[in-house]
């Protein structure tokens, strides 16, 4: 028998560019960390360490997928503008 090989399929948008994703931690070593792993399957990845920059960039970079560390010392404020 031959070896077998992983097949591997990469993900993209329905319109062909590469999904978008918000990694959102305090910890920047941890967000760079996410980031390297997620660009490594060549996905368009942004960062923010605090909330209110991740509403900002969400915003803006309009993500497919955030990964959002649940114990964020700074939540973004009522207050934030919508």
């Amino acid at each position: 028998m031959g070896a077998m090989r992983a097949m591997k399929t990469e993900l993209r948008r329905p319109d062909g560019q590469p999904v978008r994703v918000l990694v959102v931690d305090d910890e920047s070593t941890l967000a760079e960390l996410m980031s390297m792993a997620l660009r490594m399957e060549k996905w368009d990845v942004r960062t923010a360490l605090d909330g209110q920059s991740a509403v900002r960039t969400a915003r803006e970079f309009r993500p497919d997928v955030v990964v959002l560390d649940v114990m964020l010392r700074s939540p973004p404020s009522a207050g934030t503008p919508s």
